[in-house]
């Protein structure tokens, strides 16, 4: 994809998909699939747009910032759930 098709599709495509579409046929999408798929393919599509901007359409760099976006998610979950669990103490 070049700049503009991720800025269109960024733009208007995620937002009024309709389908997906695959060798095995298609899955019609509602409002709960549709928010679902753009919650999935939107930070995707930014990452590229940004890269593209940069100037980057290297994979390797592309790689390396989908790397670096999941160890800050394990981390935010990590933080997350030490919080709701509680307290463990030493045993004798």
């Amino acid at each position: 994809m070049n700049g503009t098709e991720i800025s269109y599709a960024l733009a208007k495509q995620l937002t009024s998909a309709t389908t997906i579409e695959s060798n095995y046929g298609s899955i019609d999408l509602d409002a709960e699939l549709r928010r679902a798929v753009d919650a999935a393919v939107r930070p995707i599509l930014e990452r590229r747009m940004a890269a593209f901007e940069r100037g980057s359409t290297n994979p390797e760099n592309l790689i390396e910032g989908i790397q670096r976006q999941c160890a800050g998610y394990a981390k935010m979950c990590c933080r997350n759930m030490t919080r709701s669990l509680p307290a463990l103490s030493p045993r004798d």
